[in-house]
């Protein structure tokens, strides 16, 4: 007898066994419950537990078990995007204080700022939850020309990453917005973002000589011409002078 028709004879018993039970009554099989009445009680608890009376498996029940690993993968990449949010501290008033000026003088609440982070899904305070909309420069005395927002999450940079930081400032009487005002300036800095490990690590300083390093707002002036005169040229004079000088010489000779 080969090995394969010897293994297709094991499979025959074990199939007879699981439906008829064992031919000794007395067998291992019946009293562990795989074969005869036994297995046939097990089978039907099992199969009714998941599907209907003739042994079925529910497809409703079916369904949903299939579904479960999956939502709780969504769960999971929702937890990892929500997670993925770096912080940045949004101040001027800390290190060396650099200025955001105004034809040489330190800016004052007509002066707007505004944040951009590439990337970035949503800009909001860490302490409200509000979003991070431009502000005036409202700091007085000697913090004029300085501004302390507080710590920004950054929705959609993860932590840690080094993120492409704009920040611009114009004056608001040149110009509602960035865009529109005459009188701006801006300036484009790398920043790593905190918020890494648990607890968040703590963002670095955005002032830096090769990061934020102030703003100078200069007032631009247009240029005047000067009125023409009516009076002539020096040129039409000399040239009246010459004509008169010839017409007295001719009417001489």
């Amino acid at each position: 007898m080969g090995t394969g028709r010897l293994a297709r004879d094991r499979l025959g018993n074990a199939r007879r066994n699981f439906r008829h039970g064992p031919v000794s009554h007395g067998s291992k099989a019946e009293e562990t419950g795989v074969g005869g009445r036994g297995g046939r009680l097990a089978a039907r608890r099992i199969t009714s537990s998941a599907g209907g009376s003739d042994g079925q498996l529910n497809p409703i029940s079916f369904n949903i078990m299939n579904l479960i690993p999956i939502f709780g993968l969504g769960l999971a990449i929702l937890a990892e995007s929500v997670g993925a949010q770096g912080t940045l501290a949004l101040t001027s008033a800390s290190g060396y204080r650099p200025r955001i000026t105004l034809d040489g003088v330190n800016a004052g609440t007509n002066i707007k700022v505004e944040l951009l982070v590439a990337g970035a899904t949503a800009l909001t305070y860490a302490s409200s939850q509000l979003a991070v909309e431009p502000f005036a420069v409202n700091l007085r005395g000697v913090n004029a020309g300085l501004f302390s927002q507080g710590l920004v999450v950054v929705a959609g940079v993860a932590p840690g990453t080094t993120a492409d930081v704009t920040i611009r400032a114009w004056d608001s009487t040149s110009g509602s917005t960035y865009l529109t005002a005459t009188t701006k300036d801006s300036t484009r800095f790398s920043y790593v973002l905190g918020g890494v490990g648990d607890p968040p690590s703590l963002p670095g300083l955005i002032v830096a000589p090769s990061r934020y390093n102030g703003l100078s707002l200069i007032t631009s002036t247009p240029i005047c011409l000067p009125e023409q005169s009516n009076l002539p040229e020096p040129g039409t004079w000399a040239l009246s002078a010459l004509g008169l000088g010839g017409l007295l010489l001719f009417r001489r000779f």
